[in-house]
């Protein structure tokens, strides 16, 4: 007689998780160490460009100086929160603990942190469209893109590719109209979507939902377009700081098919473990960038956008 994986205990469960995650893991390791020569990244980065690196670094400033005024805009109407001081202690607790966390899942909790325990539903809620919002124009572009190479690397056929288009352009017109219209009730959208213990315990408190608007998107999504303009700009420039040469919107191409692959890859591996360096020595490889080159620029990347302003909440928050 079969054992159904609902039987298994929650402390078996984590084991067996474990260790597909450690296994996975090392499959990503393997791959990044059968391409790259490790003494090529060592010369790559000897013979780095110092001011396309300092370039990134102002362009990881201005990123965070958007995502401020973002989230002010989106926290003011959900959560209510004005105190400028607050939102950066939230904003830069969301980055330190998406650092630390497969899918930068820790986000919530870091964002959450900086309120009251009372606004924190609020918070997660404005956590999420933030984070959803982001996450859909990756899709719609990564998605428009991958069909580009489908049709370019793979010669797939039009009959293909061009219902693909359609069906995608449908599905975003479609998610724009429930983001974007005050016709819709959201959080009754929620509840009708929910799992039934979310129903009962929930539904009461979730009618702030409905303060995601058409103004407060439309009035957002510029930002959020000009955030994943710059994060595509920054990997460009740091593929150039280590010693690519592809040509400009090529490299910015491939930058949104890392981006892309990485926010729907499985949270297979330990803390999201060299899926960004394989996913760039891929991409990147098919524009002819060196492996070291995009393993040194995915990993400065990471460094640049997550990790030094990680340093700068802690300092933030010694002063606090």
């Amino acid at each position: 007689m079969g054992i159904s994986f609902s039987e298994i205990s929650s402390r078996s469960k984590a084991k067996i998780s474990l260790v597909v995650k450690i296994l996975f893991s090392a499959l990503v390791i393997g791959f990044i160490i059968a391409r790259v020569d490790f003494s090529r990244v060592w010369e790559s980065l000897l013979s780095a460009n110092t001011e396309f690196i300092a370039f990134a670094v102002v362009l990881m400033l201005a990123s965070l100086v958007i995502q401020f005024v973002k989230w002010k805009v989106i926290a003011r109407k959900i959560i209510g929160e004005t105190n400028n001081k607050t939102l950066l202690k939230s904003l830069l607790l969301g980055i330190s603990s998406a650092m630390i966390t497969p899918l930068q899942t820790g986000v919530y909790v870091g964002r959450a942190a900086a309120f009251e325990k009372e606004k924190i539903p609020r918070v997660i809620f404005a956590t999420i469209f933030d984070k959803i919002t982001m996450l859909f124009i990756t899709a719609f572009l990564g998605s428009l893109v991958s069909l580009l190479f489908l049709k370019e690397k793979y010669d797939v056929a039009s009959f293909v590719t061009v219902p693909l288009f359609f069906l995608i352009v449908i599905l975003t017109a479609i998610i724009l109209v429930i983001f974007s219209s005050d016709k819709f009730d959201k959080a009754e959208l929620i509840r009708v979507l929910s799992p039934k213990k979310f129903r009962k315990k929930f539904s009461a408190k979730i009618e702030f939902v409905n303060a995601l608007d058409a103004k407060l998107f439309f009035s957002t999504l510029p930002l959020f377009i000009l955030q994943e303009a710059l994060l595509l700009l920054q990997f460009a420039v740091l593929i150039y700081a280590f010693g690519g040469s592809a040509q400009f919107w090529d490299l910015v191409l491939a930058a949104l098919l890392v981006f892309f692959s990485k926010s729907f890859f499985p949270p297979v591996t330990v803390g999201d473990l060299g899926v960004r360096e394989a996913m760039a020595i891929f991409f990147f490889g098919l524009v002819g960038v060196p492996e070291q080159t995009a393993f040194n620029a995915a990993m400065f990347l990471f460094v640049i956008n997550l990790l030094l302003p990680s340093l700068i909440s802690l300092y933030y928050l010694k002063r606090d």
